[in-house]
């Protein structure tokens, strides 16, 4: 989010996310990729984005990410980090938000790390002073702590999308 309040205003007045997704390491120098990943009723469909460039970690990584609605079928997805790239996503956007990815553990440096999510939440039908209605619950999928992979069977998701970080750690370094 950004610190200036008419920034931020102007932000919200276009319906646009963002987020700094930061990413520290004890290890500098690790290589790594990221992955689109998108998960449409249950069928994921994963996009490297970054395989065939050269990329390394440092021991603070900043990685930005922005989104928009384009149209009620359409996200406009940019990330800057060490690489800059924008894309036109197919995706029902009706109540999606850019979401942080709230970690179970740390991480080691075999795993995937998801570092954001484009989704609609999680629908619910709650009471509220006598009367049944329909909610989004954006909390209970964030704070659930579950990786974005279980979303669909955990929250029933039909459509979302995240990316992830792979690393690449060497023979040597992963055994460590």
């Amino acid at each position: 989010m950004p610190k200036d309040d008419f920034l931020y205003k102007l932000m919200d007045f276009q319906k646009i996310y963002a987020f700094d997704v930061t990413v520290k390491s004890t290890k500098k120098g690790l290589p790594y990729s990221i992955d689109m990943v998108q998960c449409t009723d249950g069928e994921v469909t994963r996009k490297p984005l970054t395989r065939n460039i050269p990329m390394r970690l440092d021991t603070l990584n900043h990685f930005h990410f922005f989104a928009q609605a384009a149209s009620k079928d359409t996200a406009h997805i940019a990330l800057f980090s060490h690489i800059s790239a924008e894309w036109n996503i197919p995706i029902h956007t009706q109540n999606c938000i850019l979401m942080e990815v709230l970690p179970p553990h740390a991480y080691a440096t075999t795993d995937t790390i998801p570092l954001i999510a484009y989704t609609p939440g999680h629908q619910i039908t709650t009471e509220w002073k006598g009367q049944t209605m329909k909610a989004i619950d954006y909390c209970g999928v964030r704070f659930s702590k579950k990786q974005p992979s279980e979303w669909y069977k955990a929250f029933d998701l039909k459509d979302y999308l995240y990316f992830e970080l792979i690393l690449s750690p060497r023979k040597k370094e992963a055994e460590q």
